[in-house]
């Protein structure tokens, strides 16, 4: 099975660069999202309705390529557009990063200060009980970044302007390592090389080298988070490659369908994890009984709650199908919503790639919009509807929407919008 699973993988792959040239398009950034985490699809050993749910994973990576399919395949240099008005852009993007700023001091000040927040970082799922709409709102200055990095390629800028960019994005890191999130730390730079790919020159080799140390340092960070590495000491005899690497990577995907698998009697949720969507914003000492997420139910449910409460596993996007409806249910779901998202992705995909030739503020936020959507979609493969979809709405969309009214607002005579 496990043959038949990189076949259909690598023919996806070149049904997909057949089909599109464009080596970020939607279902290049989803397979490689699927060769990352599903790595262990590819080895032996696995029960073969695993297999069949990994064979669904990658179809749908096809059906993303068959629906590229119709996207402009001629590569043509962009020409900018530019007026008085790019200066005053900048300080539109910092103060908007006033947001995030202002929710880590406050997440800061209500875990008691300093070392009260450094001692709650371990058990944060805990400590930080209450407070997500917090954690949500530092995440919002990643899609500023990117927007500011888009801006900064527009045309060569001065030592002023790198220097605040380059200030930008410290603080942006900083902020975001404060959340613990290696993929958020490391999907920064990656979707920076890849807007620096669209408006930019950028050699392939380039791309992959610096995907490959993006992809090492995660699982070193990985070694070093969970305590792995021992005194940090890479020549000790007491570390081995895995432990120093994290090589749990490769399997992200593939262990929650074990368990789910493994479960003799599926317990369902019957649709209320995609509920928690509209209820996971309000603090459960306001409502105790709120319903669960994907990722909390799985974890009660399918791994014995073995954290209690510290941590939580993610169910995959089609996990969280099949312990909500059930095998036959949960697969057709899944096959249809995600055919439906895909619709929606490759529509903003296209706004902004047969429109490549006119690269403007327009085309920067269409850019930073599509990347925005792609990661999310690629991330849900292995995360749980309601977390990706409350940050792709609050850390993305609104974002983007209000740069949309203010740089609106900023050049009376013509309309800035992102879609």
């Amino acid at each position: 099975m496990s043959k038949l699973i990189i076949i259909f993988f690598l023919f996806t792959v070149s049904f997909s660069f057949l089909k599109n040239k464009d080596i970020f398009s939607p279902s290049k950034i989803y397979l490689f999202y699927y060769f990352i985490f599903f790595l262990h699809s590819f080895l032996p050993g696995l029960p073969k309705p695993v297999y069949f749910l990994c064979f669904l994973i990658i179809f749908i990576g096809f059906v993303c390529a068959l629906l590229e399919s119709k996207v402009i395949k001629k590569k043509i240099l962009a020409k900018h557009t530019i007026d008085e008005s790019d200066k005053k852009i900048p300080k539109i993007i910092w103060l908007f990063t006033l947001i995030p700023v202002c929710a880590q001091i406050a997440l800061i000040n209500s875990s008691g200060g300093i070392s009260g927040f450094l001692e709650s970082y371990g058990s944060r799922v805990l400590a930080w009980k209450g407070k997500g709409i917090f954690v949500i709102l530092q995440s919002t200055g990643e899609v500023l970044n990117l927007f500011y990095f888009a801006l900064s390629l527009l045309k060569p800028r001065g030592r002023q302007w790198w220097g605040l960019f380059i200030l930008h994005t410290i603080l942006v890191l900083l902020i975001t390592g404060f959340s613990g999130s290696r993929t958020a730390i490391l999907g920064l730079f990656a979707q920076q090389m890849i807007i620096f790919y669209y408006l930019s020159k950028i050699n392939i080799w380039k791309i992959a080298s610096v995907t490959g140390l993006l992809l090492f340092f995660a699982m070193f960070l990985g070694g070093i988070r969970e305590g792995k590495i021992k005194n940090l000491d890479l020549s000790s005899t007491e570390n081995t490659i895995s432990e120093i690497l994290n090589l749990s990577y490769f399997s992200y995907g593939t262990n929650p369908l074990m368990l789910i698998y493994n479960a003799k009697n599926l317990t369902l949720s019957y649709g209320k994890t995609f509920l928690s969507i509209l209820t996971n914003l309000v603090p459960r000492k306001i409502w105790p009984e709120k319903i669960d997420s994907g990722g909390v139910f799985f974890t009660k449910n399918y791994a014995d709650d073995m954290w209690e409460g510290a941590s939580n596993l993610t169910p995959t996007f089609i996990g969280e199908w099949i312990i909500n409806f059930g095998w036959i249910f949960g697969i057709l779901g899944y096959l249809l919503f995600s055919t439906l998202i895909l619709f929606f992705l490759v529509k903003k995909y296209k706004a902004f790639y047969s429109k490549r030739t006119q690269i403007s503020y327009n085309q920067c936020l269409r850019l930073v919009f599509y990347l925005s959507f792609s990661w999310a979609f690629s991330g849900l493969i292995i995360g749980e509807v309601t977390n990706v979809t409350i940050n792709f709405v609050l850390t993305k969309i609104v974002p983007i929407l209000l740069l949309s009214k203010a740089l609106s607002n900023l050049r009376t005579n013509k309309k800035i919008y992102a879609y």
